[in-house]
């Protein structure tokens, strides 16, 4: 029992979250809150075994989503017992491929079966996201399985089309099905014998059914065979088959189906056939520690002040040209998003050439503003030049809600009238007029909107209590340099004086660099405090981290702090403190995760307060299994520095949580794996290759 008496989470594996108890006597009795809230779930909804039961699951090793009965798969709990295999984050790839696949084949009577549907964690995931009208049948030979699957059906039914026709029958490979189907999943047992099972984590091969985990190597081919006959005898001509399969037999079982469909596609983690669209990166980092760093790192361009910026290019009908953009997926994304509006674009990310007079769309599709909450920020610019705009809300990190209600008041007060409708917002002025708009909360996002909005209309518009960031000042010196009038941007009043867009006229002084990311610039420097280690960190403003800088000092930090660059001194053992997250001049919330792995490592105790997004503390959970003592108090997290920390599987939940976790691997003693680090590709370009570069001893490898 004593083993045991300082944790109150246990986890599955490294790509399990995280089981929270709030047993008395117990360490961080708080965390079940900070769990339900982080689903979404009420807290009597939660499992909770009794006391003595759960110690014993501990002792047992038994897979945390079987204690709580609970799996979270994409966006929903599902109930989930020993009956069935627990989800993977990896097939939330598979699903998501088919969703849009279904999407964009949907006719009426569109028809959809799964092969070997189990848990129907998949069937309901497709169906409740498509939200159309589906004809859907699966099927599984486990009459334990379609027990659970029932189950999920009667807890999930109200969130599928009413007009779904949904079945669950008992078929091996649905054999026994009639008619031909438009689209056919399945998620098959292909571990290639029991042995394999060596290979998983030690809970998979004891508790979950092995039938749905592996085939004997004599049944392998033959298995498959069926399978695929199966599937090709039930699709129609134009059908597909999407199947999640193990890398170690992909060109093998690419060899059987070519036997049965005229075109097989093979994608890194599973195989679907065919299938068009991209995938999440799996990958992860195995970090040893721990790490002494030295040399100097270069800051990429800010990706926060680039999105706005080539939203901004949508106002102005010329080529504009970006030198060094950072190689990150939310660029990329944000570039497609222009480019399916009709932008031409041309060069790679070192010199980028926006050719925005081609553009002639105003509807922003769903299936790539999803990807990134950013997307929003075409709204305003759309609606100033053409009039009209049709923005699907968007989606992001889970971190909060961040709701779009500023940005659509500030355009209401500027003469749009909007609709939301079927999950976009439908807007539409004959010209947008200049306005005073007092913004209920300095949010970046909806300033930005509304000065990109304000450049083509009619009249001056003033913004009050808005974003003071760099980014903003950046985006107001972007356009002032093709001609609009802006006073005051970096400070709470910002005045833009609107033109009329046929008096525009091209410029010739077309290119644009963008500001160094403070945040970027802000994680290096404590990396280089945290290891104790001399690094230079350059190719940015300080001004722009004075907050940080602020902290850190009082902590003890020793900088040598340049007109473009920080140098981190040895420093010795940092003291706590105390921050409280807040906008721009105060400390920036993006850094508060990075904050709190050196305070988890400084003498004393230290509080951290978030004051801007309500869910950011879903990293505390991985901090403390690498050995933090941290408390959380609602927004508040209270944090007790340690000696050391301990290498451990951890997960990240969120861009900058996942730096955080890469900063406690440096100085944790051992090998560290993060998985889900397709955050981090999100907001920092080459952060392996650079801390590489410093001396880290960092791998990259597929997950």
């Amino acid at each position: 029992m004593q083993t045991v008496k300082s944790f109150i989470y246990a986890y599955y594996s490294e790509n399990t979250d995280v089981l929270l108890s709030r047993y008395p006597g117990l360490r961080n009795s708080r965390l079940l809150e900070e769990y339900c809230q982080f689903y979404n779930i009420k807290e009597e909804e939660v499992y909770l075994p009794k006391q003595g039961e759960f110690f014993g699951f501990i002792s047992k090793a038994v897979p945390l989503e079987y204690i709580q009965k609970n799996a979270y798969f994409y966006k929903s709990n599902f109930y989930v017992d020993p009956r069935v295999l627990i989800p993977r984050s990896e097939t939330e790839i598979l699903v998501e491929d088919s969703i849009l696949y279904i999407k964009e084949h949907f006719k009426e009577d569109f028809r959809v079966a799964e092969i070997g549907t189990g848990s129907f964690i998949i069937g309901l995931t497709i169906l409740m996201e498509v939200n159309k009208p589906l004809f859907f049948i699966g099927g599984d030979l486990s009459s334990e399985a379609l027990e659970v699957s029932r189950l999920n059906l009667f807890k999930l039914k109200s969130r599928v089309h009413p007009k779904s026709h949904v079945e669950l029958i008992q078929s091996d490979k649905l054999l026994s099905l009639k008619g031909e189907y438009d689209f056919i999943v399945s998620n098959p047992p292909y571990i290639k014998s029991q042995k394999d099972l060596s290979g998983v984590h030690f809970q998979t091969d004891k508790y979950e059914p092995h039938m749905a985990l592996y085939l004997e190597d004599e049944i392998f081919d033959s298995w498959f065979e069926d399978l695929f006959r199966t599937a090709s005898k039930k699709l129609t001509k134009t059908g597909a088959f999407f199947m999640e399969g193990h890398e170690d037999s992909l060109l093998h079982l690419k060899e059987i189906a070519l036997k049965y469909f005229k075109k097989v596609e093979i994608k890194q983690d599973y195989t679907p056939i065919p299938c068009r669209n991209g995938r999440k990166n799996v990958d992860k980092l195995i970090i040893n520690g721990p790490n002494k760093l030295a040399g100097k790192v270069s800051i990429s361009s800010s990706k926060n002040a680039t999105l706005p910026i080539l939203a901004a290019t949508i106002l102005f009908p010329q080529d504009i040209v970006f030198n060094k953009l950072p190689m990150l997926s939310d660029i990329n994304f944000f570039i497609q998003i222009l480019e399916s509006l009709g932008a031409k674009t041309s060069g790679d990310l070192n010199q980028k050439i926006i050719m925005a007079s081609e553009i002639s769309k105003t509807t922003a599709d769903y299936e790539l503003v999803r990807k990134m909450r950013a997307s929003i920020l075409v709204l305003g610019p759309l609606l100033s030049r053409f009039g009209e705009a049709k923005v699907s809300l968007p989606g992001g990190c889970a971190i909060g809600s961040r709701p779009v209600d500023i940005h659509l008041s500030g355009l209401e007060k500027m003469g749009a009238k909007l609709e939301i409708e079927k999950g976009y917002v439908l807007a539409k002025t004959d010209r947008l007029v200049g306005a005073h708009i007092p913004l209920s909360f300095p949010s970046v996002g909806a300033t930005e909107n509304l000065m990109m909005a304000a450049v083509w209309a009619d009249g001056e518009t003033v913004l009050e209590n808005a974003a003071m960031e760099p980014e903003i000042v950046d985006l107001a010196n972007f356009l002032k340099q093709f001609g609009t009038e802006i006073t005051g941007a970096g400070t709470s009043k910002i005045v833009i004086k609107g033109r009329n867009i046929s008096d525009y006229k091209k410029t010739t002084n077309n290119e644009y660099q963008i500001i160094g990311d403070r945040i970027e610039a802000a994680t290096y420097v404590i990396a280089g405090l945290m290891t104790e280690s001399e690094i230079e960190v350059t190719d940015f403003n300080p001004k722009h981290i004075e907050a940080v800088l602020t902290v850190l000092e009082k902590m003890g930090a020793k900088l040598d702090i340049g007109v473009s660059s920080i140098k981190t001194l040895p420093s010795g053992k940092l003291k706590g403190a105390n921050i409280d997250t807040a906008p721009f001049p105060g400390f920036p919330t993006d850094v508060q995760a990075q904050l709190m792995t050196l305070m988890g490592v400084a003498e004393g105790k230290s509080v951290v307060s978030e004051h801007i997004f309500e869910n950011r503390f879903m990293h505390v959970p991985e901090l403390v299994r690498m050995g933090m003592d941290i408390r959380l108090d609602g927004r508040s997290a209270m944090i007790s520095g340690v000696g050391s920390l301990s290498c451990a599987p951890v997960m990240c939940t969120d861009l900058r949580a996942s730096a955080a976790l890469i900063l406690s691997a440096l100085v944790a003693k051992g090998e560290t794996h993060i998985s889900r680090i397709y955050h981090l590709d999100r907001g920092y370009e080459k952060l392996a290759e650079k801390f590489i570069a410093l001396g880290a001893n960092i791998t990259r490898v597929k997950a």
